[in-house]
């Protein structure tokens, strides 16, 4: 009670009807205590029938709860994303060609990453992280070289995360 607590729940478009009504039960009464609750999650997967759309339209009219919407990743976000989780740019059209493909989507962003990290794509050598492979060219005339190349590249985030949400 005397120690402030921030809980995180990522990707809660994920989340389960048992799951949200215990969210619900700790919401009721965190103003109460030191206690912040964030839950993120991506819009675009949650629809009106969702558990989480339920718990939102409840808790949104309660005193110090907030809603706050972030958008998408500008060119330059990307840039720095790339800049804060590889600590350079692995390669010279990285950013501009992840932004296009991923349309700013923050978990696009990261999910392809991560993709591209397990397929070698990606890799850290000599204790830098490279990319196996150039960018040239342009939005919607982008040509890839070397291993990146014949990387998947999947067309929606949704395509990403099949295989993952299927278990």
């Amino acid at each position: 009670d005397d120690e402030p607590l921030v809980v995180v729940i990522d990707d809660a478009h994920w989340i389960d009807a048992p799951s949200t009504e215990v969210v619900a039960r700790v919401s009721q009464t965190a103003e109460e205590h030191a206690l912040a609750l964030v839950i993120a999650y991506d819009a675009t997967l949650v629809d009106d029938r969702h558990p989480l759309a339920r718990l939102r339209s409840t808790a949104i009219a309660r005193r110090g709860v907030r809603d706050i919407e972030l958008g998408d990743l500008t060119r330059d976000d990307v840039e720095a994303l790339l800049r804060d989780r590889y600590g350079c740019l692995p390669g010279k059209r990285l950013a501009d060609w992840l932004h296009d493909l991923t349309e700013g989507s923050p978990l696009f962003v990261e999910q392809y990453l991560t993709s591209l990290e397990t397929q070698g794509v990606l890799r850290r050598d000599d204790g830098r992280w490279t990319l196996d492979g150039s960018i040239d060219g342009q939005p919607g005339a982008w040509e890839l070289h070397g291993a990146l190349e014949g990387a998947h590249t999947p067309d929606t985030l949704l395509e990403l995360l099949r295989p993952r949400v299927a278990d």
